[in-house]
């Protein structure tokens, strides 16, 4: 996202951002302890001093903003993945797991009101990472051609294989990811390709951690997770969403 210095420093961007107590209490005392530390190791004339307050003031006031707009935006990054894990990663395994411990088939309700009973450990989950806008989208239209729409018995939304083999496979990617530009809709600058690469790059991250913390209550051999690069063309994508297997 290209920004002009104005779009950083705008009142929408503060507003959005910031808040009057970090102004009072962290920003202004930052100046102000800056400003007092060149005036003891170098005495500033009288006549300068506002001149010099304001030089100071200018660069930390931006450096400050860009500060508060990037611990905006990776928090509602890291709040998307949070909702994504928990709603549909660990929902959807702990379904599974439940179902395999108690040696119990697995019912996918299609949308178009046919049922397919599956047994649990013919089930497998592709968790599609896409690390840019541009690749969400590709992975939209790759998964879409690739799947028919269901259900899961415990209510979970899904998106199953049409050619169904020795195993069935539910593809997934954080759909949570496509309201990020509403989310920034007020901000100054464009919800473009360059800045998604960044709060992809937050999500994933998020995501790798809860994924490492959360190993021992997910099934490895039910959950894949596949990345998809910038450089990545639809083809090759579907190519690899086709072929890898757990």
């Amino acid at each position: 996202m290209k920004m002009s210095l104005f779009g950083i420093i705008s009142p929408v961007t503060l507003l959005k951002v910031s808040s009057l107590d970090e102004l009072i209490f962290v920003f202004f005392p930052t100046v102000i302890g800056y400003f007092s530390g060149i005036s003891i190791f170098f005495p500033i004339p009288l006549g300068w001093k506002y001149l010099i307050f304001v030089i100071i003031f200018i660069p930390l006031f931006v450096i400050f903003m860009w500060c508060r707009k990037r611990n905006y935006e990776r928090a509602i990054a890291e709040a998307l993945e949070t909702g994504y894990f928990m709603n549909f990663i660990e929902g959807t395994a702990s379904f599974i797991s439940s179902r395999k411990i108690q040696n119990k088939s697995i019912v996918i309700n299609s949308a178009d009101g046919k049922s397919i009973t599956v047994d649990s450990d013919k089930i497998n989950v592709k968790v599609i990472l896409p690390e840019s806008l541009s690749k969400l989208n590709d992975t939209i239209a790759v998964v879409e051609e690739l799947t028919n729409r269901g259900s899961l018995e415990n209510g979970t939304w899904i998106l199953y294989e049409k050619n169904i083999g020795e195993k069935l496979t539910i593809y997934d990617y954080p759909r949570t990811m496509t309201s990020m530009g509403k989310y920034l809709k007020d901000m100054p600058g464009k919800y473009d390709e360059l800045k998604s690469k960044t709060l992809h790059k937050y999500f994933n991250a998020r995501f790798k951690d809860d994924w490492d913390t959360a190993a021992e209550t997910i099934s490895k051999n039910t959950f894949m997770i596949i990345k998809v690069p910038p450089n990545f063309t639809k083809d090759e994508l579907m190519s690899q969403l086709i072929k890898l297997v757990p």
